[in-house]
């Protein structure tokens, strides 16, 4: 799965486009995504990735309807993020302006990588590694009392 998360400057949270991997138009997407929690949007891709599909939908679908007026939308240099189409899509339909950010930048200064990505994947090794010391390779457990 992966989840698309955006915020805006002052720190109001758009709903999460959560991509659920499966076949569009098969089983997951007709019977169990009625299903989930409303407040967000779900869809379907094949190995759950954002492609140029999903980029679109997220345009036009999720973030069109949170414009109220123009915005600047910091991107990464994701193929799909700054593709002609996607630079036309947030002109000429969204009336705003996508900037993206240099190659190699993102773990420095797009703000959900420094603030939320970069602690989380920090939390998550951090965990591995205490489970890796407790458990060992040997198969012994180990004694934390």
């Amino acid at each position: 799965m992966t989840a698309v998360l955006t915020v805006r400057s002052n720190g109001d949270k758009l709903p999460i486009l959560f991509i659920i991997r499966g076949t569009p138009g098969g089983r997951i997407e007709t019977s169990e995504l009625p299903t989930y929690p409303s407040g967000h949007f779900y869809a379907v891709q094949g190995k759950a990735w954002m492609d140029n599909t999903m980029w679109k939908s997220y345009l036009c679908d999720l973030l069109h309807r949170s414009l109220v007026e123009p915005w600047v939308i910091l991107l990464d240099n994701f193929e799909s993020h700054v593709s002609d189409a996607s630079y036309r899509i947030v002109e000429e339909e969204l009336g705003s302006f996508l900037c993206a950010i240099p190659p190699n930048a993102t773990s420095i200064c797009q703000p959900l990588d420094v603030g939320v990505m970069a602690p989380f994947k920090r939390y998550l090794r951090d965990e591995w590694l205490t489970e890796e010391m407790i458990d060992g390779e040997d198969g012994d457990d180990f004694d934390t009392r």
